[in-house]
């Protein structure tokens, strides 16, 4: 819940003011589509890296900014000579996990797993618990 007018003062000024100081950040300065442009040319159409170095714009403003200038600024253009960005490298879901043992330090409760042979192991089902797959256990090694 936003805070209401003080006492003294009119509610309708208090929106007022409210509209001038979205509009002000609505506003571009010069300076604000000169950065625009420098950060369109480094992040592409990454809008929300774009209004992150912009203290005054939002991932929308920054977003409509471009859709309302895209053919009178060919900015277009500007977004496909920015560097590609490698995609984030994806672990397969069915790739088996990879376990490394860790150097026992005496008191670090270092967390090992413990490999078990044979089929997984679960645990007998409880009054108001529903049975649940064990595949491995863990050790604390507290030495």
């Amino acid at each position: 819940m936003s805070p209401g007018p003080a006492p003294d003062q009119d509610p309708a000024e208090t929106i007022s003011r409210r509209k001038l100081a979205a509009a002000a950040a609505a506003h571009w300065s010069d300076e604000d589509k000169k950065i625009f442009l420098a950060l369109l040319a480094q992040h592409g159409d990454d809008f929300k890296r774009i209004a992150a170095s912009m203290p005054n714009k939002t991932t929308v403003q920054v977003s409509n900014y471009y859709k309302s200038n895209l053919s009178e600024l060919e900015l277009e253009k500007v977004a496909a000579s920015a560097p590609k960005r490698s995609p984030t490298p994806e672990a397969p879901i069915d790739a088996p996990i990879e376990w490394k043992e860790l150097p026992q330090y005496p008191g670090s409760g270092v967390m090992s797993p413990i490999v078990q042979s044979g089929p997984s192991v679960s645990a007998a089902p409880t009054a108001g618990h529903s049975q649940v797959a064990q595949s491995s256990t863990y050790s604390t090694n507290l030495m």
